[in-house]
This record gives C-alpha cells, sequence and structure tokens, in this order.
C-alpha cells in the first residue's frame, strides 16, 4: 500500500470560537465550516439556506445586455439561431438547456457539435461556413469560444453574428463577437467567478427569462445545470452550491425525460443524488457518447420529451459506455505492460508511453487511471502516421503545463493548465520529450510531490461519534470540489479485522475501545497482511449512517490506516539499532532480551508458515501482533534471532522499510550451540 502524508486542515481558532457564538453550531461543525471557508454568520446562511434568490443579477456580467438585445431581436425578426457547444458533459448540458429555453422562447433554433475525432474541439471556420450557408444569422457558443480569435473574424466576414458564453480562462485578446460573456473576463463584475460552462449558460437564460417575465419557468433546467457543473470537476461553492443543492432536491424525480431514463441506466432512478453518483454513474455515460461516437445522441437524449425513444438513446449510451470501459480497460493494461518493461520506471519523475492507434477518445481516462496507479505525472500518446498525440494529467504540487512549455520545440501545439494539458508532436520526438520532462522535474518538483496527499479536517475522538453528529454532517451536502465531504483522524484498537468483497479487495473492522464504531475500506484489504486485532491503529475517514433491518449506526469509511505513531517510530528505532550493530562482537546480553531454545523454536515454525505465503514477506507489526508483543521494543528479541538463524545458515533475510523478505534453507540440520550470538545467552 502506497505511504500516504496526511494533511490536517489549518482553522483559525478565533474564527471557529466567533462562528459558534454567533451561531447555533457545534464545536465540531463550526471547524469544519471554517474550513471550507464559511468564516461570518452570512455565510453561514447562504450556505445552509440555498434558494432561487440567492443567484446573483446576471446582468452584472460584461454584454449580457448586448446579448439578450440580439437574441430577442432574432427571436422577433424569426431569424435562425444555431448553439455551438462542446462535447463534453459540460457542453452537452449547456447546448440542451439553451436549446430547450429559445425554443420555449419562440425562436428558431438549431444546435451544433463538432465531431471530437474529425473536427476537434472548439469553433472552427468550416462549421462556420456550413451554418451560414444553411441560412443563419445568430451562432451562440456555450463553453467554448473564449479563444475563438481567428474564427469569429471569419464568422464577421462572413455575416454571421456571434455570441460568446464560456468559462474558461481567456488569453490576452478576446474575440471581436457581439458580446463575450465569461466571468473571467478582466474588468468583469460578476461576484462569483468559478461557473461552469453550463452555469454561464444558465446565467444568459436568466437573463431572458427576467426581461421576457418568465423567470419562474427556468428553475426546472437546475436539474441540467448540476449535472453539467459536478462533471466539469468546478468548485461546489458559491453560486455552483447553490446550483447543485437545489438541484440534487428535485433530480430523483426529474420532469426531464432523457435525465430520467440516463438515471434508470445507471440504477440511480428515485435514489438521492449526490456528486459522486454524477461523476460515477451519470458524467461517464454522457461522455461516452462524444468519445466513442457523436456528443449528439446525448443532447438528443435531453431535448427529446419522448420516454420510449429516451429510453433507448439512454441504453445506447450505457452500451457506448461499457465499449468505451473496454477500450479502456484494454489500454490501461497495455499501458501499465510498456512501462513496466522499464526496470527503472519508478525512478522517473514524470512517465511518458505511447504506442499506435490508441483511441483518443479514452487516453485521457486511461492518464486519469496511470496517475492513481503510479501517484507520478503522466503523458499517455496515441501513434499514428509518424505522429503522436495524446494527454497529460499531472499531480497535486507540479505544473505540468509549465513542464510542457519548457519543452514547446517539441510540439507541433499543446495546452492546458496545472493538473492537465492535450499535446501533438512527431513521433521522433517522444524519447526526448521523456527526457526533457524529467530534467524539468529534477530542478522543479519539491521532494514529498510524488507522495499522495490526504487531506484531513481534524483529529476525532471515537466516544465523539454519533448518528446526532453524522446527521449535521450530511446537511453540509452536496460535496466535491471546494465542500469536501469532511474526513477525521480516529485513533483506537482493531477488532473483527477482515478482508471482503468477491475478490477480498476490501477491508471490514471494528476501531475502537469503549466505543467500536464499525468501519469498511475500499481497496484496502492488503491492510490485514500487516495489521491485526488488538493492535492500536490510527485511520483517516469519513462517516456515514449504515442502515441494517431498520437499524441505524454510524459507519467509519476508512481512506487510509497506520499504526499509531509512537508504534511506528518504535519499530524504526529498533530496525536502525538491529542493522547498525555486530551482535557477535559488540552485544551485551540484557535480562529483558533473553532468548531460550522455545522462543527460537516457536519463531522459526511461525517462519516456515509464513515462507509460502505473501511473496515471503513479513511485516514486522504482523508479527508484534502474532507473538501478543504489546511493546514494540520487544521487536529487538525476534531480531537477534533472526541473526542466529542466519548465523547458523537457516535463512537469508533483507530487511526493507517496516517488512522484510526472507527464504528458509528448509531440511537442514543445525545445532543451537554452534551459534557463537545463541552462546551468549547461555
Amino acid at each position: 500500500m502506497k505511504e500516504k502524508i496526511w494533511k490536517i486542515r489549518e482553522s483559525d481558532d478565533e474564527k471557529v470560537m466567533k462562528i459558534m457564538s454567533e451561531t447555533a453550531l457545534s464545536p465540531i461543525i463550526a471547524r469544519l465550516l471554517i474550513n471550507r471557508g464559511v468564516d461570518s454568520k452570512e455565510a453561514v446562511y447562504q450556505y445552509y439556506n440555498a434558494t432561487t434568490e440567492s443567484f446573483h443579477d446576471p446582468f452584472m456580467l460584461t454584454d449580457m445586455s448586448t446579448a439578450v438585445e440580439r437574441i430577442l431581436r432574432s427571436r422577433d425578426n424569426a431569424e435562425k439561431i444555431m448553439v455551438y457547444g462542446d462535447y463534453d458533459v459540460d457542453g452537452v448540458t449547456s447546448t440542451s438547456i439553451l436549446y430547450m429555453f429559445l425554443e420555449e422562447l419562440g425562436c428558431l433554433v438549431e444546435y451544433y457539435i463538432p465531431d471530437r475525432h474529425e473536427e476537434g474541439y472548439g469553433i472552427n471556420k468550416e462549421a462556420l461556413t456550413e451554418v451560414k450557408e444553411r441560412g443563419f444569422d445568430l451562432l451562440i457558443s456555450v463553453d467554448t469560444g473564449i479563444t475563438a480569435v481567428k474564427e469569429v473574424a471569419y464568422s464577421n466576414e462572413i455575416g454571421l453574428d456571434v455570441i460568446i458564453t464560456d468559462h474558461h480562462e481567456c488569453q490576452e485578446v478576446l474575440p471581436s463577437a457581439l458580446a463575450v460573456i465569461n466571468p473571467k473576463r478582466e474588468g468583469d463584475k460578476y461576484p462569483f467567478k468559478m461557473l461552469a460552462g453550463v452555469g454561464v449558460t444558465f446565467k444568459l437564460i436568466q437573463a431572458l427569462a427576467r426581461t421576457t417575465g418568465i423567470e419562474n419557468k427556468i428553475w426546472k433546467y437546475l436539474d441540467l445545470v448540476a449535472v453539467g457543473t459536478v462533471a466539469d470537476i468546478v468548485p461546489i461553492y458559491g453560486e455552483n452550491r447553490t446550483i447543485t443543492k437545489l438541484a440534487f432536491m428535485s433530480m430523483p424525480t426529474t420532469w426531464n425525460k432523457g435525465l430520467g431514463a440516463l438515471m434508470k441506466v445507471s440504477d440511480l432512478e428515485g435514489k438521492k443524488m449526490t456528486a459522486g453518483r454524477i461523476g460515477y454513474g451519470i458524467g461517464p455515460r454522457l461522455n461516452a457518447a462524444g468519445r466513442i461516437k457523436h456528443a449528439k445522441e446525448a443532447v438528443e437524449l435531453f431535448i427529446l420529451n419522448d420516454t420510449k425513444q429516451c429510453l433507448k438513446i439512454a441504453e445506447a449510451l450505457d452500451q457506448d459506455n461499457k465499449n468505451r470501459q473496454d477500450l479502456e480497460k484494454h489500454i490501461f493494461e497495455e499501458a501499465v505492460a510498456l512501462i513496466e518493461t522499464s526496470s527503472n520506471h519508478l525512478d522517473k519523475k514524470v512517465i511518458v508511453v505511447a504506442s499506435k492507434n490508441w483511441h483518443h477518445g479514452v487516453i485521457g481516462i486511461v492518464a486519469s487511471k496511470l496517475v492513481e496507479k503510479y501517484y507520478r505525472p503522466i503523458i499517455i500518446l496515441s501513434i499514428k502516421d509518424g505522429g503522436a498525440s495524446g494527454s497529460a494529467r499531472s499531480v497535486e504540487g507540479f505544473n505540468i503545463y509549465m513542464a510542457l512549455k519548457a519543452n514547446a520545440h517539441l510540439f507541433d501545439k499543446f495546452g492546458g493548465h496545472e493538473m492537465a494539458a492535450g499535446m501533438s508532436l512527431e513521433e521522433t520526438n517522444i524519447e526526448a520529450l521523456e527526457k526533457g520532462l524529467n530534467a524539468y522535474a529534477t530542478k522543479h518538483m519539491e521532494k514529498d510531490v510524488l507522495i499522495p496527499k490526504l487531506k484531513v479536517d481534524m483529529v476525532m475522538k471515537m466516544e465523539d461519534i454519533n448518528l446526532e453528529l453524522i446527521d449535521e454532517i450530511q446537511k453540509m451536502e452536496p460535496f466535491g470540489i471546494g465542500n469536501p465531504e469532511p474526513t477525521f483522524i480516529c485513533k483506537g484498537p482493531v477488532n473483527h479485522i477482515k478482508r471482503i468483497g468477491k475478490d477480498l479487495n476490501h477491508l471490514s473492522l471494528e476501531v475502537g475501545s469503549d466505543s467500536k464504531i464499525k468501519g469498511v475500506g475500499f481497496s484496502l484489504g492488503e491492510v490485514t497482511e500487516w495489521l491485526d486485532d488488538g493492535q492500536l491503529s490510527e485511520c483517516v475517514c469519513s462517516l456515514e449512517i449504515n442502515e441494517w433491518h431498520q437499524r441505524k449506526s454510524p459507519q467509519m469509511m476508512v481512506k487510509d490506516i497506520r499504526h499509531t505513531e509512537d508504534t511506528l517510530k518504535e519499530i524504526k528505532k529498533q530496525i536502525t539499532k538491529h542493522k547498525s550493530i555486530n551482535y557477535i562482537k559488540d552485544y551485551v546480553v540484557e535480562d529483558e532480551n533473553r532468548l531460550n531454545r522455545d522462543m527460537l523454536t516457536d519463531f522459526y515454525r511461525f517462519l516456515m508458515q509464513k515462507d509460502s505465503a505473501l511473496n515471503h514477506q513479513i511485516y514486522f507489526t504482523k508479527l508484534l501482533a502474532y507473538f501478543d508483543l504489546k511493546r514494540p521494543q520487544l521487536l529487538s528479541k525476534y531480531l537477534m534471532m533472526l541473526e542466529i538463524f542466519k548465523e547458523l545458515g537457516l535463512i537469508q533475510y533483507q530487511i526493507k522499510g517496516l517488512s522484510m523478505t526472507f527464504s528458509l534453507n528448509k531440511g537442514k540440520k543445525v545445532d543451537l550451540h554452534d551459534s557463537k550470538l545463541y552462546n551468549k545467552f547461555l
């Protein structure tokens, strides 16, 4: 199991006390809110009381009035409007809600989404030409367009008006569109800058609705706005929290037949909605359309009003997603095999892996999974006709965009941000790219960047965990980026620890002495190799309510677990001492470390049992548990016994970290009295 760094969020105690004095919040909840930037009485009220009145005035966005006037003029003059979107979930939901609302307004409207594989990302001239030739007078971009300077200039030349709505970072020069609506524009006075593309699109809808006196009709669209917002991984605070909080209340009985069908095939029908269920259930199925076929299938799903047809499309998207998963699994396995053919792959700070004809639509997802496996920045490239194109994903603390920029001479083109990027280059430059990125990382990567981090809110006493607290925590939903699910460090002895699940990959246990709480740890089954019943541990966990046979009880969702720091510190001390001492020459026997034949026999039998299991590996913490050693200091006895066995030629062993690998010379007969070290104990 990978070592992780636990980082406790720093709270301002004065702010915690102030919030507690101004509200009825408990100390734990007050600290959790302060950790999330909710640090005033007004902010607490807004946090818990999201309503449609919480939205900011859409006309605070630059160019909003111009956009509204032009769209309504198009409606009044029966001009044709084209909604131009992106092929990801944010783009699909943006396209869908604007298309449906403009139809509701009485506009003549159609939509256009470029083909990921044939046209690539963003507005292109060929599409603009087609739109104009088909008789459209106005194009509205959603979730794209902020960098389309040349394309909009061309649109102006051919007499096609353009309104841009986007949320991506602005470049120095903005497109010369009729209106450019983006809260990140320099000088824009809109108070919330972190809307997803679908959030900006919704603000345009809100402005149109307010102008035409039908604002009460737009709140139903929040269901789809929330899907795009969560899928685009924008922070869930401010207006994004208002969007998701309101939408999650209505989504289980959504009005949109397409969303309802998608929830049905995702096994989410009627269930409580969470960011996780969108991220792992709804989002991937919508994304699969653009990755495997064409994103227009996802738009059709949302804009149709036919239950049977929607279910048919949803089932097709579900199958597309399964095909995407198969492709992804195949590419992932191939990539892992390629990476591990290199004997020094774990010495590389940045890994570049490439192969011919990997499906371009899924390699970004594979890059993310490779980051999870190796926890280092990954670039994955698909090679075709002498060129390579692909995706980069990074880890917290390493700016992959700046690393690519330092090697810009190797690319045909590249772009992205701190955590993700895309690029294309000649196949002959791939080897130089990996060398260049690793050279950059050697200079700019901080020491602990390649160690995974777990951010924790606070240390929690086991006796403070109860149903009332968990109920208060659940009122802080929806969770996501910017409003993470609260996590705690809990400490206590473990009991009933065992592997569970079909492949025994998961962990079940109880933590605590007087106050015992059941816990589950997904993908933590290997913990049983070094942790045993009765041992003191500390774990990072979130809390939830487990309901079984109408009985509710607190449950810990374990993210990571380890022995207490004192235990680990003492074991490391004993190992360090063991490695530095010459037992034959320097060791002086002390009473507490005396050995006898029975102890040596028991230990050797233990080693024989373990010799055929666990890849000949033993964790010293597990050894302590097996022999019921309450004090880690007693480990020194067993380290000495290893030296006796080694001296007699019974074992070869190597200590690495907190474990050892070993092999026994079975069948060899020896006399203990041939050991000089053993004779010291006589």
